[in-house]
C-alpha cells in the first residue's frame, strides 16, 4: 500500500465531517489558488511548505465575520477547534507575536516568527513551522498557562491522519440533537479543551 497523500487525507477528513452531519462539513470556505496564497504569505514568510499550500488549497478555513462571534458550534471541529482562514491565521500570528514573552514557559521560550496558526480555539492553537520545504511540523500552543509543546505532530499529514483515525474509531461523533461534538476518548496526546 502506498503512503497516503495529504490531499487524500484531507478529502477523507471532509467526508467524515459531512457524513457525521456536522454543519462545518458544508460551511468550509473554498480553497485558495496558488496566487492567492502567495499574495497572502510571501511578504511574511520566506518559504511556503508544500503541506501548507495543500492545506489552504483544500479549504481556506471555516467562515469568519460578525456571524461567527464566540466560536459558533457549527463551525467548530472536535475540541472546539476552528479552521482558520488565511486572513485570520495572519491576524492571530500578529497578535501572538505581540503577546510573545521570552519569560513564558513554552518549550521554545516564545511564539516563533516562523510559526503560522492554522487551527485555533479560544485558548490554544495548532501552529505550523513554515521553515520546511515539503512537510510542516505542527506545534501545540497553549496561551493561558504558557505551556507549549515543541512538536505535536511531525507534519500536517500526520495530524489529519490522527483526526481521521479518531473519526473511524468512534472517538468523535457529532450529536445531531445537541448540535455539538461528543468526544468519547480523551487522548492525552491530543488534549481536549473544555
Amino acid at each position: 500500500m502506498s503512503e497516503e497523500s495529504l490531499g487524500a487525507a484531507l478529502s477523507r477528513f471532509e467526508v467524515h465531517l459531512r457524513e457525521d452531519g456536522a454543519a462545518i462539513g458544508h460551511l468550509l470556505r473554498p480553497g485558495l489558488s496558488h496566487d492567492e496564497l502567495h499574495a497572502a504569505l510571501d511578504s511574511v514568510f520566506d518559504n511556503i511548505p508544500t503541506e501548507v499550500a495543500t492545506w489552504f488549497a483544500w479549504h481556506d478555513g471555516a467562515p469568519e465575520g460578525p456571524e461567527d462571534e464566540d466560536w459558533r458550534d457549527e463551525t467548530w471541529l472536535p475540541n472546539r477547534l476552528h479552521l482558520l482562514p488565511i486572513t485570520w491565521a495572519l491576524e492571530e500570528r500578529a497578535a501572538l507575536l505581540e503577546l510573545s514573552d521570552p519569560g513564558l514557559a513554552w518549550d521554545s521560550g516564545t511564539f516563533q516568527p516562523y510559526w503560522l496558526p492554522i487551527v485555533g480555539s479560544e485558548r490554544w492553537w495548532l501552529v505550523v513551522d513554515m521553515r520546511g520545504r515539503d512537510s510542516a511540523p505542527v506545534h501545540y500552543l497553549f496561551i493561558e498557562d504558557g505551556d507549549g509543546r515543541e512538536v505535536a505532530e511531525p507534519s500536517i499529514l500526520s495530524m489529519v491522519q490522527a483526526w481521521n483515525t479518531a473519526f473511524e474509531t468512534g472517538r468523535y461523533v457529532w450529536d445531531r440533537v445537541a448540535g455539538y461534538w461528543q468526544d468519547y476518548d480523551v487522548d492525552p496526546a491530543h488534549p481536549r479543551v473544555t
